[in-house]
């Protein structure tokens, strides 16, 4: 059998819709974690998964080879021809003994790196669109569950003390079908979700899209359910350590929506913090004022 020519990664974007359910795991984790794929077994590659040795052989049969040891190949093939420092680092750490030295290594590499790729992916002028649209909307409702909600949660606050009026939501059920209901062509939802991805979520994402909102998906695939229904995508690898998922390229990105929507609307933001502020000082919130 001949190696396909093109990398893995557009063989998968093209054959996407065809695969199972467990595949596009596998597919899902192949196009955020290629250094990762490039120098794990195929045991170690289903354990991670939670996958069988067997679903990871023919996922790779399914992409055109012969079996995982030649998809792998590939995969290294289509690699740039150097790392980053903090890539190899990553990739080095993860084969030393688990002593605690090495575990925060690894951990706060893996972080490192997660920032690293999405500033060099981040497309600045999406970025400042996508802030735009946030600055202009009448209604925002942010939402993301379980790993995603404290991210979410950040970025909403963030709006809050802005003066945008937005809504957060970090649970399914009622209170979002009521939100959801409030949002037309004048709102925006912005959502964010990993890995296995949170149905209400995703289904938030076409209800809002059919009632002519516009969505932001912060995402870390560009092949996730959310991405392939939003109109603004930005996606944030977390390619982590054990069982953790790095989620400071995920923050770092709703940080610099914030620092845009800021300086779109500086008169507003100065105004908004100056009376949050008075607030806190009526109330006598803060310890130390």
């Amino acid at each position: 059998m001949a190696i396909p020519l093109a990398s893995p990664q557009n063989i998968i974007r093209t054959i996407y819709d065809e695969l199972t359910p467990k595949q596009r795991r596998l597919a899902q984790f192949v196009l955020n974690n290629p250094y990762t794929i490039a120098f794990e077994s195929a045991n170690e590659l289903a354990s991670q998964l939670q996958v069988s040795p067997a679903t990871v052989v023919r996922f790779s049969q399914s992409l055109g080879y012969s079996g995982y040891p030649e998809f792998q190949k590939s995969v290294r093939a289509h690699l740039p021809s150097s790392l980053t420092a903090a890539e190899r680092g990553a990739r080095d750490l993860a084969e030393e003994e688990s002593v605690p030295a090495m575990i925060l290594a690894r951990v706060f590499n893996a972080e490192r790196l997660s920032i690293q790729r999405v500033e060099d992916e981040i497309d600045p002028e999406l970025t400042s669109a996508a802030a735009q649209i946030i600055a202009d909307a009448q209604r925002v409702l942010v939402l993301g569950t379980g790993v995603c909600g404290g991210v979410a949660t950040h970025f909403a606050h963030g709006l809050q003390i802005m003066g945008i009026d937005v809504t957060i939501i970090t649970a399914g059920g009622i209170p979002l079908a009521a939100e959801l209901i409030r949002l037309d062509e004048h709102g925006v939802l912005v959502t964010f979700g990993v890995w296995r991805y949170v149905k209400s979520v995703v289904n938030a994402t076409i209800l809002a899209k059919k009632r002519g909102a516009r969505c932001i998906a912060i995402t870390d695939s560009p092949v996730s359910p959310l991405a392939t229904r939003a109109d603004y995508i930005f996606i944030t690898p977390t390619e982590g350590v054990a069982h953790t998922l790095p989620l400071s390229g995920m923050t770092a990105m709703a940080n610099a929506l914030l620092v845009m929507l800021s300086h779109l609307r500086p008169d507003e933001t100065m105004q908004a913090l100056h009376d949050v502020d008075a607030a806190y000082r009526f109330g006598d919130l803060l310890l130390f004022d």
